[in-house]
């Protein structure tokens, strides 16, 4: 049974010779059809695979600009989706087993071809390569859904340890210590810090921190409205600041955060029953 739609075939072959024996050799396939298109050097078979459309490369690895396993490793360096069947002379079959270890679906042996062995060399290069990147997806799916589920049960086990820090103590300062240890696992960061409000003086001072190197930021007191932490309680949204290592970076808090080497900076309003 002939193949609907036909199968796009880049043969990356320096000798005309060789290039028209294959495409007679094709043309008489009874179990597909082919589209071929036949260039001679390397650099030729990139820019033609950088327009897209080809399902399969049959490949010599002695071309102009390129000779040897080089000739394959370039190719599928850019074009890993690609199946790719190496074509060798007889007295070059070891070079066809170690391109098949390093990437290619499979080898042929130049004079030992017939359109019944290069047809079904072309379509189970296709399939495995398509079952190839099957399996890919599923594993990086699995990673993706492993990875996602940690992160749950992290997040979890951080609001589990925040909830029976609040339960089990009336100390804020534990409470808030024990929320800000949690801040520090689960989203990396260097360090991190809790001002509360006064709202007599409208000041938000330093309450608790951790990860940090000096004490600058113990006397913090920022004026409400004032700098990114005063601005980001009163506007009620979060504010995040990178390049703190600029000069020109402008933050109220700036030098206590040089002494530090911060780079970035993310400031969030917390509240409590609605204040």
């Amino acid at each position: 049974m002939v193949t609907k739609t036909p199968i796009a075939l880049l043969l990356v072959q320096d000798s005309p010779a060789d290039a028209l024996f294959f495409k007679e050799v094709l043309s008489t396939s009874r179990s597909a059809t082919f589209e071929i298109q036949v260039v001679e050097r390397l650099s030729d078979a990139v820019k033609r695979l950088s327009g897209g459309g080809i399902n399969v490369i049959l490949l010599d690895l002695g071309l102009p600009d390129s000779t040897g396993l080089e000739t394959l490793l370039s190719l599928i360096s850019q074009y890993s989706h690609l199946p790719v069947i190496v074509l060798t002379g007889l007295s070059d079959e070891q070079v066809g087993v170690e391109a098949v270890q390093n990437g290619a679906q499979d080898y042929l042996v130049k004079g030992q071809v017939d359109e019944a062995i290069l047809s079904r060399s072309i379509q189970y290069a296709i399939e495995r390569k398509k079952t190839e990147e099957q399996l890919r997806q599923s594993e990086r799916r699995i990673r993706e859904l492993l990875k996602a589920s940690e992160d749950r049960l992290r997040k979890t086990v951080a609001l589990r340890n925040i909830d029976r820090a609040i339960s089990n103590s009336m100390d804020l300062r534990f409470t808030l210590e024990i929320v800000l240890d949690q801040v520090l696992r689960e989203l990396n960061v260097a360090a991190a810090d809790i001002l509360l409000y006064d709202n007599k003086t409208h000041i938000l001072n330093y309450f608790v921190g951790k990860g940090f190197h000096t004490p600058a930021l113990v006397e913090s007191r920022v004026p409400l409205g004032r700098g990114h932490a005063g601005m980001s309680v009163l506007e009620r949204k979060s504010v995040h600041v990178s390049g703190l290592s600029d000069k020109n970076t402008e933050l109220y808090e700036l030098s206590q955060f040089h002494l530090e080497g911060f780079e970035e900076y993310f400031c969030m309003p917390l509240t409590s029953k609605g204040r």
